[in-house]
C-alpha cells in the first residue's frame, strides 16, 4: 500500500511516468520499471493477499464472524471412547451424494475416535471452486445418519464469501487467465526488490554536487 501511494503519478503525469521510450539512463529505467511493476501489480496483489489471511485464520476468525453476522460454522463431532463398527466409505459416499445427486466428488475423510464420522466433501456446478468444491455432508460413521449438511451454492453470503477466498487468492475465479495474472503478481515481488534496491544503491553512489567556496 505504501509502495502505491508514493508510486502513482499526480494527475496530468502518467503518461510521462509510465512511457518507458522517455527512460534515457540506467537509473531512470531502474525506477521506472520498478514503479510500472509496482503499480500494475499491486492492485493484484490488495486483491489476492486478504484471501490468504482469511485462509491462514480462518478458524479464530469464524467465530467473531458467526457473532456478528449470518454465518454457518464448520460441524463438528463429539469424539468416542472407541470407535466400533462402521457402515462402509462406499455407502457413505452414496448416502451424501443422495443430498447432491448433480454434484462431483471430490473428497472422502475417514473416520476414527476423534471424529467418528464420514465428512463427503462435493462440488456443485455453481461454486467458484474450479475442482476442490467446498459442499460437505457429514454422515454419522457407525448408523448411516445424516448429521449435517452444508450447501456452498444456498449457505448465507458470509459463507459464500468465505467460500471463495481461496478462488480469489489463486485466480482460478477468472480461470485461466486469472490464474497467470496472479503468478505473473507474485514474480513481481522479487523483481520489485531488485530494481527498488538497485536504484536506491545508485542514487546513493552519485555523486552530490560541487560546493565552491568563497575566499575573501
Amino acid at each position: 500500500m505504501t509502495g502505491l501511494w508514493l508510486g502513482l503519478p499526480r494527475r496530468g503525469q502518467w503518461q510521462k511516468a509510465l512511457g518507458w521510450r522517455g527512460w534515457k539512463s540506467l537509473r531512470a529505467k531502474l525506477f521506472g520499471w520498478h514503479r510500472l511493476a509496482g503499480i500494475t501489480a499491486g492492485a493484484l496483489l490488495l486483491v489476492t493477499i486478504p484471501g490468504g489471511i482469511w485462509m491462514a485464520f480462518a478458524p479464530d476468525l469464524r467465530p467473531r464472524l458467526a457473532a456478528v453476522v449470518a454465518h454457518r460454522l464448520p460441524y463438528k463431532p463429539a469424539p468416542v471412547e472407541r470407535l466400533g463398527d462402521v457402515i462402509s466409505p462406499q455407502r457413505a459416499v452414496t448416502l451424501a451424494r443422495s443430498h447432491f445427486p448433480d454434484a462431483a466428488f471430490v473428497r472422502l475423510t475417514m473416520p476414527s475416535a476423534a471424529s467418528p464420522v464420514y465428512s463427503v466433501r462435493l462440488r456443485q456446478a455453481e461454486e467458484t471452486r474450479v475442482w476442490s468444491g467446498v459442499t460437505m455432508v457429514t454422515i454419522d460413521a457407525p448408523s448411516g445418519r445424516t448429521l449435517h449438511v452444508y450447501d456452498a451454492v444456498r449457505a448465507p453470503l458470509s459463507n459464500r464469501l468465505a467460500d471463495a477466498a481461496f478462488s480469489v487468492h489463486s485466480g482460478e475465479i477468472a480461470g485461466l487467465f486469472g490464474r497467470i495474472l496472479l503468478v505473473l503478481a507474485g514474480l513481481s515481488l522479487p523483481a520489485l526488490y531488485v530494481t527498488g534496491v538497485w536504484a536506491w544503491w545508485r542514487k546513493r553512489k552519485r555523486p552530490g554536487p560541487a560546493v565552491r567556496l568563497a575566499v575573501a
